[in-house]
Protein backbone atom coordinates (compact mmCIF):
# COMPACT_ATOMS: atom_id res chain seq x y z
CA UNK A 1 0.00 0.00 0.00
CA UNK A 2 1.75 3.61 -0.80
CA UNK A 3 0.51 6.27 1.08
CA UNK A 4 -0.22 9.87 -0.85
CA UNK A 5 -0.36 12.31 1.86
CA UNK A 6 -0.90 15.34 0.08
CA UNK A 7 -3.04 17.84 1.48
CA UNK A 8 -3.67 21.43 1.53
CA UNK A 9 -3.92 21.79 5.09
CA UNK A 10 -2.74 18.19 6.86
CA UNK A 11 -4.24 19.30 10.25
CA UNK A 12 -7.34 18.89 8.42
CA UNK A 13 -6.27 15.74 7.11
CA UNK A 14 -4.97 14.08 10.31
CA UNK A 15 -8.21 14.92 11.86
CA UNK A 16 -10.11 13.12 9.13
CA UNK A 17 -7.83 10.04 9.67
CA UNK A 18 -7.59 10.37 13.53
CA UNK A 19 -11.69 9.93 13.01
CA UNK A 20 -11.56 7.25 10.57
CA UNK A 21 -9.08 5.08 13.33
CA UNK A 22 -11.25 5.69 15.96
CA UNK A 23 -14.33 4.45 14.14
CA UNK A 24 -12.85 1.23 13.24
CA UNK A 25 -11.39 1.47 17.08
CA UNK A 26 -15.17 1.62 17.84
CA UNK A 27 -16.02 -1.89 15.87
CA UNK A 28 -12.88 -3.42 17.31
CA UNK A 29 -13.77 -2.83 21.14
CA UNK A 30 -17.68 -4.07 20.01
CA UNK A 31 -15.89 -7.06 18.79
CA UNK A 32 -13.15 -7.65 21.56
CA UNK A 33 -16.25 -7.70 24.44
CA UNK A 34 -17.89 -10.41 22.42
CA UNK A 35 -14.44 -12.50 22.28
CA UNK A 36 -14.23 -11.82 25.54
CA UNK A 37 -17.56 -13.14 26.45
CA UNK A 38 -16.72 -16.45 24.89
CA UNK A 39 -12.72 -16.61 26.64
CA UNK A 40 -15.21 -16.60 29.91
CA UNK A 41 -16.76 -19.23 28.32
CA UNK A 42 -13.93 -21.96 27.51
CA UNK A 43 -12.45 -20.96 30.74
CA UNK A 44 -15.35 -22.38 32.66
CA UNK A 45 -15.21 -25.30 30.43
CA UNK A 46 -11.33 -26.20 30.63
CA UNK A 47 -11.40 -25.72 34.65
CA UNK A 48 -14.51 -27.93 34.80
CA UNK A 49 -12.34 -30.69 32.72
CA UNK A 50 -9.05 -30.13 33.83
CA UNK A 51 -8.23 -28.79 30.18
CA UNK A 52 -5.05 -26.45 30.16
CA UNK A 53 -5.15 -22.91 29.47
CA UNK A 54 -2.42 -22.86 27.19
CA UNK A 55 -2.46 -24.54 23.86
CA UNK A 56 0.70 -23.00 21.76
CA UNK A 57 -0.29 -25.41 18.60
CA UNK A 58 -3.86 -23.67 18.43
CA UNK A 59 -2.79 -20.14 18.93
CA UNK A 60 -0.05 -20.86 16.21
CA UNK A 61 -2.00 -22.23 13.92
CA UNK A 62 -4.69 -19.73 14.41
CA UNK A 63 -2.59 -17.13 13.78
CA UNK A 64 -0.37 -17.90 10.47
CA UNK A 65 -3.88 -18.78 9.22
CA UNK A 66 -4.64 -15.25 9.53
CA UNK A 67 -1.59 -14.11 8.64
CA UNK A 68 -1.24 -16.57 5.62
CA UNK A 69 -2.89 -14.06 2.87
CA UNK A 70 -0.81 -13.78 0.25
CA UNK A 71 -2.51 -10.43 -0.21
CA UNK A 72 -0.85 -9.15 3.07
CA UNK A 73 2.39 -6.87 2.67
CA UNK A 74 5.49 -7.81 5.62
CA UNK A 75 4.22 -4.82 7.31
CA UNK A 76 0.63 -6.25 7.52
CA UNK A 77 0.91 -9.14 8.35
CA UNK A 78 3.47 -7.99 11.73
CA UNK A 79 0.82 -5.78 13.05
CA UNK A 80 -1.71 -8.25 12.70
CA UNK A 81 0.67 -11.25 14.07
CA UNK A 82 1.99 -8.49 17.20
CA UNK A 83 -2.06 -7.50 17.59
CA UNK A 84 -3.50 -11.26 17.54
CA UNK A 85 -0.18 -12.32 19.81
CA UNK A 86 -1.39 -10.15 22.71
CA UNK A 87 -5.35 -10.90 22.06
CA UNK A 88 -4.05 -14.22 23.01
CA UNK A 89 -2.17 -13.45 26.13
CA UNK A 90 -4.84 -11.24 27.02
CA UNK A 91 -7.33 -14.17 26.56
CA UNK A 92 -4.81 -16.50 28.62
CA UNK A 93 -4.76 -14.35 31.47
CA UNK A 94 -8.55 -13.93 32.04
CA UNK A 95 -8.89 -17.64 31.83
CA UNK A 96 -6.23 -18.00 34.74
Amino acid sequence: MQIQLQAKNPICMLDNLRNKIDKIDKKLTELLIKRHGLVKKIAYLKHKNDIPIEDKKREKSSINTLVSSPDLTLSERRYIKNILSSIHDASKNIQK
